[in-house]
């Protein structure tokens, strides 16, 4: 006697968001020591739709506005500004920026000042009276 399947039955929800559905069959006979013995699956999986109280809104990210710049005190400090983050990004929404901050010179700063060397000064004598030795030279600025 020959294994046989039952038809397969209706499918059915997994239930909650899982997206999957299923159905099954049964063993309606099954083989002898000489028959032919069942191939293939007794339950089969398939994708669903999202059932509507599943389906999450994308959301982007919400920053609020720029805070006021921070006091300067002297031309030579820094003044700062920051924003909040209000909602973060959900759902394949846009994302942050990486600044939720700004800083910036309060005022030119200082001119610089061209830099002057003297000249190079004369040879050290040798260090070592022969084979390898060193001599070295400096300047100031």
């Amino acid at each position: 006697v020959n294994c046989s399947f039952s038809t397969w039955g209706d499918w059915s929800a997994a239930g909650g968001c899982t997206q999957v559905a299923f159905r099954h069959r049964e063993i309606k006979v099954q083989n002898n020591e000489c028959g032919t013995p069942c191939l293939g699956a007794r339950t089969e999986t398939r994708r669903e739709r999202k059932p509507r109280s599943c389906r999450i809104p994308v959301q982007d990210c919400r920053l609020s506005e720029w805070s006021d710049w921070t006091t300067c005190r002297e031309p030579t400090d820094q003044r700062h500004r920051s924003r909040l983050l209000m909602a973060p990004p959900l759902n394949g929404g846009r994302p942050c920026p990486e600044d939720l901050g700004e800083t910036e010179p309060c005022g030119k700063g200082p001119e610089p000042e061209p830099c002057h060397l003297a000249p190079w000064g004369d040879w050290t004598a040798c260090s070592a009276s022969c084979g390898e030795g060193r001599r070295s030279r400096a300047r100031s600025p």
